[in-house]
């Protein structure tokens, strides 16, 4: 630790500006610019104004345009006039949908099928991964003994145990994921 070089209401503000800024639109990553094709890039504007209001935008701009790495001349487009286009077209593709209570009915019946079957493969390999850890338990247990016994010499007996333990180990960060 060190002594802090701001203050905390400086870095109180910092983080809640810089919070401000993490406005994500769902549409973000799939807007492209309609002149040269470039991925659009999600901007957020905030601007006080004299009468003390808070003046706010969002809209799409051109990644080249708002990089200067091109010279594309498209400008930006507010978030909302897509939003609202994007939610326009859903609402239509959404009434073309018709299904029956019995094809709904299918549906989740897959799905929860699917989820079961998954769910039975994890504890199956959950139980794979247990009776190792426990089989390379015993493992270490036996040459153990066969050291205190002097079955097998010391430096066998490092040589066999470093190598259960990176196996234990590998086994552990499996169980993790």
């Amino acid at each position: 630790m060190h002594k802090p070089i701001i203050d905390i209401d400086t870095w109180n503000k910092a983080q809640e500006k810089l919070n401000g800024y993490t406005k994500v639109s769902m549409l973000k990553g799939f807007v492209y610019c309609g002149e040269c094709g470039s991925k659009a890039t999600l901007r957020n504007r905030e601007e006080k104004r004299k009468s003390g209001t808070i003046w706010r935008a969002t809209y799409f701009i051109c990644s080249k345009r708002n990089n200067y790495t091109g010279l594309c001349s498209c400008k930006q487009i507010s978030a909302n006039v897509i939003n609202d286009v994007i939610n326009e077209k859903l609402k239509t593709e959404f009434e073309k949908v018709k299904l029956s209570d019995n094809e709904i009915k299918d549906i989740y019946n897959e799905a929860e099928n699917s989820a079961k079957s998954t769910n039975n493969l994890l504890h199956i390999k959950l139980k794979e991964l247990n009776i190792d850890l426990e089989n390379i338990e015993n493992n270490i247990e036996e040459i153990y003994q066969d050291k205190i016994n002097k079955l097998i010499q010391i430096e066998d007996f490092k040589s066999i145990y470093e190598k259960n333990k990176k196996r234990e180990i590998k086994y552990y960060k499996k169980l993790r994921k």
